[in-house]
């Protein structure tokens, strides 16, 4: 009864458990309770709707499936959920009168610390105006492609490697396979074998994964090719 918010992210990053998000929006909902989605791990991967989750903030940084630079994210809140928010930075970018600099363009003294009504009040102070520009480059790719389109790769390049997964008898799935239940990280046990050090050799041979949750950790984007999927899934049981 005491719970103000719940914070959770889209998709775990070691195991690749994707959340129903729709049903904890809708429990919080039903109880006041504060809504924030992390969903760094899903968006620009999968199709989002942060009004149908019922989410009063979200976040993201911008440079995993979005592709953007490092050090540019992304932050949402509702109006009704803003302004039950406490600032505790001020600048002269989160002001509503944002240009405003000479103070004979102030109708009164009381004008001076206007917040801004938008989201805009959380920014205190000067853009990462470099980050933005990459991020929005990225932003427009996906765009241009289409998020159907990106998710329907990506899942596809899951059940892939799922399925080559389960047909080998020394590798085990860490990520659950039930509809629904999984995005665009597979991460999978290797049974008798040091798994820092297969990554190790599976890094040299130029694949990009992950160590997490005891396993080894695949997410490849919508631009990858089956062909590279399944090589690199030989290279990794061919070391073993």
């Amino acid at each position: 009864p005491d719970t103000r918010l719940i914070s959770i992210s889209s998709l775990q990053f070691g195991s690749g458990l994707r959340m129903d998000l729709e049903r904890i929006g809708a429990f919080c909902k039903d109880r006041d309770i504060l809504f924030c989605v992390d969903a760094i791990q899903s968006l620009g991967a999968l199709v989002f709707n942060g009004e149908a989750i019922q989410a009063d903030f979200i976040v993201a940084d911008g440079h995993k499936w979005m592709m953007g630079p490092e050090g540019c994210a992304l932050f949402y809140s509702t109006p009704q959920a803003r302004d039950r928010l406490q600032l505790y930075q001020y600048g002269w970018h989160m002001r509503e009168g944002l240009y405003q600099f000479d103070p004979s363009h102030q109708q009164s003294s009381n004008d001076k610390w206007h917040i801004a009504q938008s989201a805009r009040r959380f920014e205190a102070g000067s853009l990462n105006m470099l980050g933005i520009h990459g991020l929005e480059a990225s932003l427009s790719l996906l765009e241009e492609v289409g998020m159907s389109v990106v998710e329907s790769r990506i899942l596809h390049h899951s059940q892939r490697l799922i399925a080559a997964v389960e047909n080998h008898p020394r590798l085990s799935l860490i990520t659950p396979t039930a509809a629904g239940r999984y995005g665009g990280i597979v991460t999978f046990g290797v049974d008798g074998v040091n798994i820092e050090s297969l990554h190790q050799a599976v890094t040299k041979q130029g694949i990009q994964c992950a160590v997490r949750a005891g396993g080894l950790r695949f997410s490849p984007h919508f631009y990858i090719t089956t062909e590279a999927i399944d090589q690199s899934i030989e290279s990794v049981t061919a070391l073993l």
